[in-house]
């Protein structure tokens, strides 16, 4: 269960989770600090909204 009102659960299998593990391990690499899933995730929506403006 989500800890905030805010927040929601997603199930994913455990190839997406590995999957996105790594992309969150090489994003923090690159700018330097711990970023959450949900940053990745927002990344890649910002990203998807761009691309099909």
């Amino acid at each position: 269960m989500a800890e905030n009102e805010d927040e929601t659960s997603i199930r994913i299998n455990k190839k997406t989770h590995k999957d996105l593990v790594k992309i969150q391990g090489s994003i923090q690499a690159k700018i330097g600090k711990h970023i959450s899933f949900d940053e990745v995730l927002q990344e890649f929506i910002q990203d998807y909204k761009k691309r099909h403006k």
